[in-house]
């Protein structure tokens, strides 16, 4: 009786951790988007600008004249239009788990991630990117961990229609 008790609480678990996951990063995302700063602007006093946190409808405003369309375009409206789709997509690998699904949860997570680092990045050489990642803020970070999240169900779920 007992074996299969826990039989039943680990598919249970198993079942439940999926999707609790994508919940999760469903959450991460939206959040990210609306709330929290995404930038840390440090003063320069030589032109008198303060130091400011930046949302992420703070970058849209000040990348919207960037040189990087990709910049431009995901601080205005192409960083909506991703977490939608990605959320889709994950909601669509949950509910109806198919291989098909799951690979494209996984190269939709990817191909957001990427964007999302080379908006950041915009018209930064890398190393000044690299120098400017201690200026990310709870914003940002709530992004790619999602994105990140979202990789790994796609991932896992990917390997494990592939097994069965």
């Amino acid at each position: 009786m007992t074996t299969q008790a826990q039989g039943t609480s680990l598919r249970t678990i198993a079942t439940f951790a999926p999707t609790a996951a994508v919940a999760a990063a469903a959450i991460f995302l939206l959040v990210s988007m609306v709330g929290p700063a995404w930038m840390f602007s440090p003063a320069h006093p030589d032109t008198g600008t303060p130091d400011a946190n930046l949302s992420f409808s703070d970058l849209g405003a000040a990348t919207a004249q960037s040189p990087s369309a990709i910049q431009a375009a995901y601080f205005g409206w192409l960083g909506w239009a991703l977490v939608i789709l990605v959320i889709v997509v994950s909601a669509a690998a949950v509910l109806l788990p198919r291989r098909l699904l799951s690979a494209a949860e996984l190269l939709t997570g990817i191909a957001a991630l990427l964007i999302t680092a080379l908006a950041l990045k915009g018209p930064l050489s890398w190393g000044g990117f690299v120098q400017a990642v201690p200026t990310l803020r709870i914003g940002g970070y709530l992004m790619i961990v999602g994105l990140l999240v979202v990789i790994i169900h796609g991932a896992v779920s990917d390997y494990v229609s592939r097994a069965s």
